[in-house]
């Protein structure tokens, strides 16, 4: 039985367009649920590690690709002491924008997988060796120093992002899709999702969609998430008015487009979750090398 954890935490910044790490241990712990107001794209290339992303589970192969879209609820689950080595590389939205061409839009490798509600890309035989050079290349410039090591790093996240897109367009990944999920989670999270800005979103609603009693609905959504309900939809509603805000919206207009029914019960929650009051200049926040 997964253990429960604390509501999800955004923790660290992200000033650049992008970061890569290369990381690689051998010890079995626990890495809450938390989020970014970023883009995360995870590279597996070894372990034995489960990834949950919004409730969907995901049993990760060598050379795996999870795709992690700003807001998203998620942690990996390290079941073992063997050796967990990734390349995780943070994004920010300004990275796509100045790369969008007329043809080619490098953001699909995250939107696509929205809309097909999945976070794995998976290659088949096609895609496996451009996959493996490139695992080896982001490891050397992961840590390059050198002369023009960040251009190097830049060139090799648009040829990865590049073949992403290609495998997610020309592959099925079905097959690897959230097999350990339960099927009940997954449906409350889409209707939550569906029904985020209503303000009369309830547990009694999420219930009669699931068709359970509301308590077992509850206690399940715990027992396989490590949050209570409502404590979810206050994290994605925060995170939604924290973006708006951002973006230059009042935050009294803020409060109301992300779903919350009173200002009053907004305000306390927000500064409950981020320890201060609703203001502009935000900064963007990410947690690092553990993941």
């Amino acid at each position: 039985m997964p253990s429960v954890q604390t509501p999800a935490e955004k923790s660290g910044y992200l000033h650049e367009n992008f970061r890569i790490f290369h990381n690689a241990d051998s010890r079995k712990r626990e890495i809450p649920f938390h989020y970014h107001d970023f883009h995360k794209l995870v590279f597996f290339l070894s372990g034995n590690v489960r990834y949950v992303v919004e409730g969907r589970q995901y049993d990760l192969r060598p050379l795996d690709l999870v795709p992690v879209a700003a807001g998203q609820i998620h942690r990996p689950v390290i079941r073992d002491d063997s050796l967990y080595e990734r390349i995780i590389i943070y994004i920010s939205p300004d990275f796509f924008r100045r790369y969008a061409e007329e043809d080619t839009d490098l953001f699909y490798c995250f939107s696509g997988c929205l809309e097909t509600h999945s976070n794995l890309i998976r290659s088949g035989e096609a895609g496996i060796q451009s996959l493996s050079r490139l695992a080896k290349e982001m490891k050397i410039c992961a840590h390059d120093t050198g002369y023009g090591s960040s251009l190097l790093r830049r060139i090799r996240l648009l040829e990865l992002l590049l073949l992403a897109c290609r495998i997610l367009r020309m592959e099925s990944s079905e097959e690897a899709l959230e097999s350990a999920s339960h099927p009940v989670i997954v449906q409350a999270i889409d209707f939550i999702g569906r029904n985020l800005f209503d303000e009369h979103l309830c547990v009694d609603l999420i219930a009669s969609e699931t068709s359970l009693n509301r308590s077992y609905l509850m206690h399940l959504f715990r027992e396989q998430t490590g949050y209570t309900i409502g404590g979810y939809i206050t994290e994605k509603r925060l995170f939604h008015a924290r973006r708006l805000i951002e973006q230059g919206i009042p935050v009294t207009q803020a409060c109301y487009q992300s779903g919350f029914g009173s200002y009053a019960a907004f305000y306390h929650a927000y500064r409950k979750k981020y320890a201060a009051a609703p203001a502009h200049g935000l900064s963007r926040q990410v947690s690092v090398e553990d993941e």
